[in-house]
């Protein structure tokens, strides 16, 4: 029995949509998922700045809270013993933010 190639694309494209899925589900509602953003966005810092933490707790889909953050960088110095950060991911993939 051989599958046509239109059953082949089918089933490339379902991969590819449960992958992108499993991986939004990562992202969201893991703590290394978590960990994995929060990277990147320091990678994306200007050259010279600082983002730090001593803990972060939660996930992306339903918060952060962050203690002891502190961001510094050769003009400015901001700090806070506790950080707390509601989500929610709805808006942002409908492009409604307020």
């Amino acid at each position: 029995m051989s599958l046509s190639k239109k059953s082949i694309l089918a089933l490339l494209l379902l991969a590819l949509i449960a992958g992108v899925v499993a991986f939004g589900a990562w992202l969201l509602h893991s703590s290394a998922g978590r960990d994995f953003v929060l990277a990147q966005a320091q990678g994306q810092l200007p050259q010279g700045a600082r983002l730090q933490w001593q803990k972060v707790d939660g996930v992306l889909a339903e918060g952060l809270r962050f203690q002891k953050l502190s961001y510094a960088d050769a003009e400015q110095r901001y700090e806070a013993g506790v950080l707390e950060i509601e989500t929610d991911i709805l808006p942002l993939l409908f492009r409604h933010v307020n």
